[in-house]
């Protein structure tokens, strides 16, 4: 090994101490919390927040098991993939639910949802098992090592399926919503002339604050997902260059390395996205921790709450 790859290899063995261990730590919290306040009132209503809280859980998945071998070959690859369609699905249902047209809001429904959600993890949960034909552990090594057809044939699928598409469909979707919600701003406002402000107002709250929730998840996907993409993009364009120097090995190692570190950093932040974006979730959370604070003191002092429940 040259100078240059034994110095990214130390690099790479620090990174994974600190950030892999940040991800995994505030990583599952967040992805735990997400399911919880998800599942609450105010958002198991709504159809997109179903998206948002059944991709929390290959979230979670994918934070799990990220370090082991053959299963970040197979299972880590369908949950990736399965939580980045769900995030386009949500995108969709976005579009869907502000359009003007009957037919296509009534997609935007918690039963549509559901069954969108089930044909998609049979899709992502089927597709992967070619991992386990292509893949293969040679010289300490987990991967498609020695077939150049077969890795040029896994870099294009994993670039269009799972990094061109769904970041096309939110894209298309984002710019859709954008066009919609402005219609329904004038829409409100020659309802607000009719004397229907409170209700239009809580109305336009709503839609707001659940779209950034989408918005900004969407622009962090987007963000940690583009260093893969053109990874995979450079891979299938030079596949078939067998004479590479040492140093340019090391290097475009150490550059995938890079890139896998940053696209765990979307499912290890949905949480916090939410938290900064939504006042609703804010206050879901902080209804939560209440609900524990008062479960902890009548666990603690059980004598003393009951004694209070009966002087009330």
């Amino acid at each position: 090994m040259s100078s240059l790859g034994s110095t990214f290899l130390l690099i790479q063995q620090q990174l994974t101490r600190c950030v892999y261990s940040s991800y995994l730590t505030f990583g599952i919290i967040g992805c735990i919390l997400n399911i919880i306040l998800l599942n609450r009132r105010p958002f198991r209503t709504m159809s997109c927040c179903v998206y948002f809280s059944v991709g929390s859980v290959p979230m979670l998945i994918s934070l799990l098991f990220g370090t082991l071998p053959h299963l970040y070959a197979l299972s880590v690859h369908s949950m990736t993939f399965m939580y980045r369609w769900l995030l386009a699905a949500a995108c969709f249902d976005r579009y869907v639910l502000t359009s003007t047209n009957n037919r296509l809001r009534n997609l935007a429904s918690v039963r549509i949802a559901y069954r969108v959600i089930v044909i998609n993890s049979i899709i992502w949960l089927v597709l992967p098992i070619q991992i386990l034909i292509l893949f293969n552990v040679r010289d300490n090594k987990c991967g498609i090592v020695y077939d150049i057809n077969a890795a040029l044939y896994f870099s294009c699928y994993v670039l269009i399926f799972g990094c061109c598409l769904p970041i096309t469909i939110m894209i298309i979707c984002a710019m859709l919503i954008h066009r919609n919600l402005r219609l329904k701003r004038q829409r409100r406002l020659e309802l607000s002339l009719h004397g229907h402000n409170g209700e239009q107002n809580a109305e336009k709250k709503r839609d707001q604050q659940v779209f950034a929730m989408l918005l900004l998840q969407a622009v962090v996907f987007i963000v940690t997902l583009t260093p893969w993409t053109i990874l995979n993009f450079y891979n299938a364009l030079t596949i078939y260059i067998t004479n590479k120097s040492t140093d340019r090995v090391a290097i475009e190692q150490f550059i995938a390395y890079i890139a896998e570190i940053i696209i765990v950093f979307f499912p290890a932040t949905s949480f916090y996205v939410y938290t900064m974006v939504s006042k609703a979730f804010r206050i879901e959370l902080k209804k939560l921790f209440s609900h524990l604070l008062l479960i902890f003191k009548c666990k603690r002092h059980p004598n003393r709450i009951h004694a209070l429940v009966n002087v009330g």
